[in-house]
């Protein structure tokens, strides 16, 4: 059984192909049956191949036959019959009256000039072609042009919903990466109001660089944590770059915080807070671009 399922494969597709254009084209065939008041005989027979065809690929894959499916484009023909000829039947050889010679006595006439004389032979009948067995299908070329059309259609059907599936996959992969950059995105930007609030609190507090410096390890530490969910999202194509550019900045402003924070001296900290400076403006650039690009 599972060994068929492969077999079955081919067969399958060229079902489908012929489904699906009989599908497509069942509209116009409705509008041709309405005008004409009937099914015209070649789109009769190819719905019929298509039908038995369909039948026999079940029978096939649901293991009713050992027989493959075969016979769209319908059956041959029976062979025509060659019409013989039968001579015409011919008694004993009847001789003439007797002739004289010379006034010997009567000359007999030959056997070879009786058969001479015997009128040519004709067919005894007018035979008809056999009639076609019980369960043959055989298509007219109009009926094969239909399949034919109908295999075309199914074609472009799939061509067609392909294109169409990568082009939506493609917009529904930048809508769903950019709602998961804006999600992070809004998260670290709530973290960054809440470092603001810590450090003017720091202001009125005994050691302020302590404090400050606490307040930048757990900012660095909500970079860090935006870098890793940028790298899990799956951005589109185009995207990819930009993206990649975002997360290497963010590694780069996440441990330049972890650095002010690990300051030891007033003049260190203005130090690395000008390169906190420095790379946070660029890390802004970047993320702008990134969702310039999402929504492009």
């Amino acid at each position: 059984m599972l060994f068929r399922l492969f077999l079955v494969i081919p067969a399958s597709i060229l079902a489908s192909l012929v489904t699906a254009g009989w599908t497509i084209a069942s509209f116009f065939i409705w509008l041709v049956v309405l005008v004409a008041g009937r099914v015209p005989g070649p789109l009769y027979d190819a719905t019929t191949a298509l039908l038995r065809y369909s039948m026999r690929l079940n029978s096939y894959t649901w293991l009713v036959t050992s027989a493959y499916p075969w016979g769209l484009f319908g059956d041959r023909p029976p062979p025509t019959p060659t019409p013989t000829l039968t001579p015409a039947s011919t008694g004993p050889a009847e001789t003439g009256p007797a002739e004289t010679f010379g006034g010997v006595g009567p000359v007999a006439v030959s056997e070879e000039a009786s058969l001479d004389a015997t009128p040519p032979a004709a067919p005894t009948e007018q035979l008809q072609p056999p009639e076609a067995p019980r369960g043959t299908l055989v298509l007219s070329r109009a009926a094969k042009r239909l399949l034919v059309l109908f295999i075309v259609l199914g074609a472009s059907y799939w061509v067609a919903g392909g294109v169409v599936a990568i082009i939506a996959g493609n917009t529904t992969t930048s809508a769903e990466a950019l709602a998961a950059l804006t999600t992070a995105h809004d998260a670290l930007d709530s973290q960054t109001r809440h470092y603001q609030e810590q450090v003017n609190a720091c202001r009125s507090a005994a050691d302020t660089l302590s404090c400050v410096q606490s307040a930048d390890r757990q900012l660095a530490d909500a970079v860090e944590a935006f870098a890793s969910q940028v790298a899990a999202i799956d951005f589109p194509t185009e995207a990819e770059d930009k993206a990649a550019e975002v997360e290497r900045i963010a590694h780069d402003l996440s441990a330049a915080l972890h650095k002010l924070a690990a300051a030891s001296s007033p003049a260190e900290f203005t130090r690395s807070a000008a390169d906190v400076n420095r790379i946070g403006s660029s890390f802004d650039q970047q993320c702008e671009a990134l969702v310039q690009v999402l929504t492009g």
